[in-house]
């Protein structure tokens, strides 16, 4: 009996104090709980456009564009067209000369060097005894500048034009400060034709020695010549008969 009254005593107090956790549980609960914006009813809602930011595309001048119907998502394009402004091109063919698109010595080529050589003497007899030397370095040189810069022409081309800047040099070094250079107009096959270049005339007391280190350069021209065709069958002939052609210039320098 004394059991009975004791739990309905106590019974009361247990079931007030859970309802007051309960309580004070609520409470906290509502003051964390994280508070939202007041949502418009859909009378109330602004229509506005929608705006696309012109910044983002990297104009920063604070204007902006209204995108209406048929707005494209990227509006600039247009502006840079680089397909128009960087068209492809296709890269032109190289174009080489008849000359250096020939690799292999041919009798035609070769028959036009020798005359040239051979020519030399009817053309620099024009000239005096003191020029001799500058008008072989003159024609040298065009004949080395008429010769293809590839294949087995090559050789010869820079070894006649080594021989051409040396025979100036001979000439330069022994001038004459008495004489002035002069450009003469002689007679080819061709045709008159005037000196591309003043010549310049030996002192008529080194004419002698002069010569004598002309034809030394000759004969290292046409020594080297025949080196450079010794080891290949198909410049032998051709440099051969250049050679032949080299020696008959050296009349020029042997009639003083």
């Amino acid at each position: 009996m004394t059991d009975k009254i004791r739990f309905s005593l106590t019974l009361p107090r247990a079931l007030a104090g859970v309802s007051g956790s309960v309580l004070m549980l609520s409470a906290f609960a509502a003051q964390a709980a994280p508070t939202f914006p007041t949502l418009f009813p859909p009378g109330q809602m602004a229509m506005t456009p929608y705006e696309q930011d012109i910044d983002s595309l990297g104009v920063d001048d604070g204007a902006t564009e209204e995108c209406t119907e048929g707005c494209e998502e990227y509006p600039y394009e247009e502006e840079y067209p680089y397909e128009e402004e960087y068209p492809y091109q296709e890269e032109p063919e190289p174009t080489t000369s008849p000359e250096e698109r020939s690799f292999a010595p041919s009798t035609g080529r070769t028959s036009v060097v020798v005359n040239r050589i051979e020519q030399i003497v009817g053309t620099c007899t024009s000239y005096t005894e003191g020029e001799r030397i500058d008008c072989l370095s003159l024609e040298y040189s065009r004949i080395a500048q008429s010769l293809p810069t590839s294949g087995d022409y090559d050789d010869m081309r820079s070894a006649i034009s080594i021989a051409a800047a040396e025979l100036r040099a001979i000439a330069t070094a022994n001038a004459d400060p008495a004489a002035t250079p002069v450009r003469r107009t002689v007679d080819t096959p061709k045709g008159p034709r005037t000196s591309a270049r003043p010549i310049t005339a030996v002192a008529p007391a080194r004419v002698g020695a002069a010569n004598a280190q002309a034809e030394a350069v000759l004969d290292r021209l046409t020594t080297k010549l025949l080196r450079s065709a010794s080891s290949s069958a198909s410049k032998r002939v051709h440099y051969e008969r250049a050679v032949e052609a080299i020696n008959s210039t050296k009349v020029l320098l042997r009639s003083a």
